[in-house]
């Protein structure tokens, strides 16, 4: 199975990403893998890598860490990237603007919550969000009528 090296040089919440190619090399899996979150054994691990693809897949993993086992062989923990891997199905989709994000949204609420406000906005692929910043949901799957 092929398997390609990267640097990411985004964040990891970026859908495109600015991914530097490494190295590739072909490994073999001895036992069942769990390809959500893979845990892959190499001999060696290129300077600067922390991202990987698997192409046969087609999908994309963050180096989540690594462990050397033993002199010569090194186990690297991997995390799916959920937003690379879908990047197609994401950008095709159409979503709906829940809310649009508050200062403190993110911090623990005090006292009881009284009210709240939702704002839905459907937008297309196309729409380019500039100045703000959103929450997105997309569902992809179904059709629409």
């Amino acid at each position: 199975m092929l398997l390609k090296f990267y640097k990411n040089n985004s964040a990891s919440n970026v859908i495109n990403k600015n991914l530097e190619s490494i190295e590739e090399r072909n490994v073999f899996l001895k036992r069942e893998t769990n390809f959500t979150n893979p845990i892959i054994l190499l001999s060696s691990l290129p300077e600067g890598v922390n991202y990987f693809e698997i192409p046969v897949l087609n999908k994309f993993y963050f180096l989540q860490s690594k462990e050397p086992l033993n002199a010569s062989i090194i186990q690297c923990n991997l995390k799916l990237d959920p937003l690379r891997t879908f990047k197609d199905i994401i950008l095709s989709t159409h979503v709906n603007y829940l809310q649009k994000i508050q200062e403190g949204d993110y911090s623990e609420l005090e006292g009881e919550v009284t009210s709240y406000k939702t704002e839905v906005t459907t937008l297309t692929s196309e729409t380019v969000l500039e100045g703000e910043t959103y929450i997105l949901s997309s569902i992809s799957g179904g059709s629409s009528q």
